[in-house]
């Protein structure tokens, strides 16, 4: 099973804040932003490339903690990123697994590397619900945790909210039957997208409702990070 990420304190579970450095492509940024994130309360980083030895050193000195991401194509790629971020000494990581259109029997193989290399270098790996992944529908993804109940996820929902337009058939029907993904959510990617509703009159009504919306599967999911 995917071991939850842990301080190596006993104190009870808690959700920590950490700036994804993707966030701040495109932006106007100093050459080392991360006394910046430490200053504006950030708990640490989530890495988007391997890190230095100079980042690693500069977030102990801040007290900022680190993990980091990947992109998981080829049963392979599973070992190997997790030895690389384990080597890192990063907490845990988010993956991307497959590009969506893998059989199941394909799909199964992909998990099982994500779940071995896991175990092998002690590493929490976290699949992301992301569109282009074999996580990118619900339906499916439910199926997958009834057969590998030991995954855990990363919940980036704005994929499914949008992508699988899940307030069609009830809001409230989906959150229940996608509930064995939410107990398994260990790390949330708090995004928040639409489509083309605020765009057209009403826009704003739509949005905020969207935003609603996106806030309760967030707030479930990390519920689910704390158990």
């Amino acid at each position: 099973m995917i071991r939850n990420t842990c301080d190596g304190t006993s104190s009870p579970p808690r959700l920590r804040c950490y700036m994804n450095l993707m966030a701040l492509e495109g932006l106007p940024q100093a050459a080392d932003p991360l006394p910046a994130i430490k200053e504006a309360g950030y708990d640490g980083v989530q890495f988007t490339e391997p890190v230095t030895r100079e980042q690693i050193a500069e977030c102990e000195r801040l007290g900022l903690g680190r993990t980091g991401l990947g992109r998981i194509n080829e049963a392979r790629d599973a070992f190997e990123l997790a030895a690389r971020l384990s080597g890192e000494g990063q907490e845990c990581a988010t993956v991307h697994v497959g590009g969506g259109t893998e059989e199941d029997d394909e799909a199964a193989r992909l998990i099982e590397s994500v779940l071995d290399g896991s175990e092998k270098h002690w590493l929490p790996i976290y699949a992301e619900t992301h569109r282009a992944t074999i996580f990118q529908g619900n339906w499916r993804t439910v199926q997958f945790v009834r057969r590998f109940p030991e995954l855990r996820f990363n919940g980036d929902f704005s994929h499914w909210y949008t992508g699988s337009e899940m307030v069609y058939g009830g809001f409230e029907n989906k959150l229940r039957f996608i509930a064995p993904v939410l107990e398994r959510i260990r790390f949330v990617h708090g995004c928040i997208r639409g489509i083309f509703e605020e765009r057209t009159a009403g826009g704003l009504h739509l949005l905020c409702a969207r935003i609603a919306r996106t806030e309760d599967l967030l707030c479930q999911g990390v519920s689910g990070s704390r158990r």
